[in-house]
């Protein structure tokens, strides 16, 4: 072999070697990036509420009906209200005004001040704030006046819960 092909290939290993050094270089450090997604919670549930009986000259004081619950990771905030469809328990048009409590509420609201157009915002948060949260519900009837009672018959209202964004 002739001295400068032999130098040639002694010129191209060792650029070999120098690349090679760089190529296989080791790190001190790296970097995984992470993604994940969450998805959108957003749900009001209210079981059905019980039947109860109602003393036609007594009325009754505070007795639970049903639960609800709801559920939020909106970092915005949000309300969940409840208004009254009939203002009462209704029988054709006899209505018996009723209170109701929420969430342990010990003073309650009158029924028939709260409708679609004025509903009680019992649940208010801001941001931020994610909640995931069972409420009682309850309510009471008072007693007619002296030597009345309600007319027989089945009373029924339906009240509507709203969840809302802020």
């Amino acid at each position: 072999m002739k001295k400068s092909f032999l130098k040639k290939i002694m010129v191209f290993l060792l650029i070999l070697v120098i690349a090679g050094g760089s190529i296989f270089a080791s790190k001190t450090s790296a970097i995984l990036k992470l993604t994940g997604t969450i998805e959108k919670v957003f749900a009001l549930n209210v079981t059905e509420a019980s039947i109860f009986e109602i003393n036609p000259s007594l009325g009754f004081t505070k007795e639970s009906i049903s639960t609800g619950t709801y559920y939020s990771n909106n970092l915005s905030g949000f309300t969940v209200a409840v208004s009254s469809v009939n203002g009462g328990l209704k029988n054709g048009e006899n209505i018996i005004p009723y209170t109701l409590y929420l969430d342990d509420d010990l003073t309650g609201i009158l029924i028939s001040t709260v409708t679609s157009s004025n509903p009680y915002i019992f649940i208010e948060t801001n941001a931020p704030s994610t909640a995931s949260e069972t409420f009682n519900i309850e309510i009471s009837v008072a007693a007619v006046n002296e030597n009345a009672l309600w007319p027989a018959g089945t009373y029924k209202d339906k009240l509507r819960f709203t969840l809302t964004n802020k």
